[in-house]
């Protein structure tokens, strides 16, 4: 028996669901950061003119595609440990306090990178040339960077002020 899945009708729904995505995500931070004001209208219009320029560009649609799955896996994983946590008896307080923690922010930050850089490496493999880059390798080159990031952090431990 063939199934929705089966049949592509998937393929053909595709461009709409990035489409509604990309069009939800962009108006709730535009609206949440107010950075074209509070004005709904302007909000809207440029939440849909960002959502159709990636239900049209194939490759910013198979991006989204690529990185959907890969951040509800992460939402469905922290949601069974969270369930998992108040259900041996963590209080709900403490888990909002864990939540507040500098260090989470980070790790999102980090997780949310990963899912971006591997899913651009993926789309995009074919379209880099690497050649461009080698230059990086070379000896003096690394040389350099790893000076540059001894003295910054040189720079960073001696201004920082240790409290008494």
């Amino acid at each position: 028996m063939a199934t929705i899945l089966e049949t592509g009708l998937i393929d053909y729904i595709m461009p709409i669901l990035v489409f509604l995505l990309i069009f939800a995500v962009v108006f709730a931070i535009l609206k949440r950061f107010a950075i074209f004001g509070d004005n709904v209208g302007v909000n809207s219009v440029i939440a849909f003119v960002v959502a159709l320029i990636f239900m049209i560009t194939p490759r910013a649609r198979e991006l989204v595609t690529t990185m959907t799955p890969w951040f509800l896996i992460i939402v469905i994983l922290v949601f069974f440990i969270l369930m998992t946590l108040v259900f041996i008896g963590l209080k709900e307080e403490s888990l909002a306090a864990l939540a507040k923690h500098p260090a989470m922010y980070v790790i999102v930050i980090v997780i949310v990178a990963l899912i971006f850089f591997v899913s651009l490496v993926k789309v995009f493999a074919g379209m880099i040339d690497l050649s461009y880059f080698e230059f990086l390798a070379h000896p003096r080159i690394l040389g350099v960077i790893f000076i540059l990031v001894i003295a910054s952090l040189a720079v960073k431990f001696i201004a920082t002020v240790v409290p008494k």
